[in-house]
């Protein structure tokens, strides 16, 4: 877990009831910075990165190996995405021209229709699992000192899709 100069109680409650959790402080609050700490700290095969206000399935990081081990060529696997009333966020990136990209399914009524897995040109970072191995070939983003925010933030999930796809 990256503490990402909390000011809340969160840390201490993470460290009083789940003491196994190795919490990470960062200097800064700065989402890419966080997510590169992680990744650097990061010992096994896998990296999960999710985001504190996301509720997870209690199956969701099985799920998400069982499909990235299911193929040796997938770098990058996200999940559905729900907001609390049920419709959708995300399901992945739909990529549109001139560089602009729209989360496929948003704000639809969740009716399973996109229960099946599929490939995508992009994957939500708030809720995603990286093979590591991926992530070293192709690099990630650092923004020594910058403070991305919304389309700044994507558009750093887009570049890293595009690495992706392009080293197969």
């Amino acid at each position: 877990m990256v503490d990402n100069c909390s000011k809340d109680d969160s840390v201490r409650y993470i460290e009083k009831h789940y003491p196994e959790v190795k919490i990470i402080k960062s200097d800064i609050n700065n989402y890419c910075h966080s997510n590169n700490l992680a990744i650097n700290k990061a010992k096994g095969k896998h990296v999960a990165l999710i985001n504190n206000d996301i509720k997870a399935d209690k199956y969701w990081l099985k799920e998400l190996v069982s499909v990235m081990e299911s193929d040796r060529t997938i770098g990058a696997v996200g999940s559905k995405i729900l907001f609390m009333d049920g419709r959708i966020q995300s399901v992945g990136h739909d990529e549109h021209p001139d560089f602009y990209w729209i989360d496929r399914g948003f704000w639809e009524k969740d009716k399973r229709q996109y229960d099946r897995i599929r490939e995508v040109s992009s994957i939500c970072a708030c809720a995603v699992l990286y093979r590591k191995e991926c992530l070293e070939d192709v690099g990630w983003v650092s923004l020594h000192g910058l403070k991305p925010r919304g389309q700044v933030r994507g558009m750093i999930r887009q570049f890293l899709a595009l690495r992706h796809s392009k080293l197969g």
